[in-house]
């Protein structure tokens, strides 16, 4: 058989990606359209994640606080929240807004618990 006489379809070509050379070229376009048509559709079926959801628990298992529940959360003000090289490991920039991760406040409390 010489390049092109095959009459590939597209499910073949996923079983079996070598026969791609086998294709007439006349046929590459409307084998793109159904390998995109596919993808399209798969791509689609996927769950959405909206990774600048604030406080979107179910994503990351994470809530995102605003300054003031940090603070309450925390004991320490606002600005140390805001400005301490300390607490950069909870900031998280949405936007302009600035979050703090609920979880990674927990982990500092637990791993700080007892000291003083």
């Amino acid at each position: 058989m010489t390049t092109g006489d095959l009459n590939v379809t597209a499910a073949e070509l996923m079983a079996d990606p070598s026969l791609i050379g086998d294709i007439a070229p006349d046929r590459v376009p409307e084998l793109l359209i159904q390998v995109t048509s596919i993808a399209a559709a798969l791509a689609a079926r996927m769950p959405a994640q909206n990774h600048n959801a604030w406080n979107d628990v179910s994503a990351t298992g994470d809530r995102l606080l605003d300054a003031d529940e940090a603070e309450a959360l925390t004991g320490m003000s606002v600005d140390f929240l805001r400005r301490s090289g300390a607490a950069k490991p909870w900031r998280v920039r949405v936007g302009r807004e600035l979050r703090f991760s609920y979880q990674a406040i927990q982990r500092y409390i637990r791993r700080h618990a007892g000291r003083e």
